[in-house]
């Protein structure tokens, strides 16, 4: 498991895996990665590959839209959603 975290409780094997998607809106082709952390490099390396992968099927990336989590509110070009309330 990706990013297996004890924390000196519990089981070893027991811990954290973050999954990160991504989602063309007209086409629905997705990209995940079962990633170690939610670090802003983490999502930044994370932004490379699936821009890359969505390249080579032949789409152009126009515009991002994320989640209001801290690793997306970097310096990635893009707009968040509105907080659900």
């Amino acid at each position: 498991m990706a990013g297996c975290k004890n924390n000196g409780y519990g089981h070893k094997d027991r811990g954290y895996a973050y999954l990160h998607h991504a989602v063309d809106d007209y086409s629905r082709l997705a990209c995940s990665e079962i990633l170690s952390d939610q670090r802003q490099e983490t999502a930044t390396g994370f932004w490379q590959r699936v821009q890359a992968f969505f390249a080579d099927a032949g789409l152009i990336v126009a515009a991002v839209m994320t989640d209001n989590g801290s690793c997306y509110r970097s310096d990635l070009p893009h707009n968040l959603t509105r907080n659900y309330t």
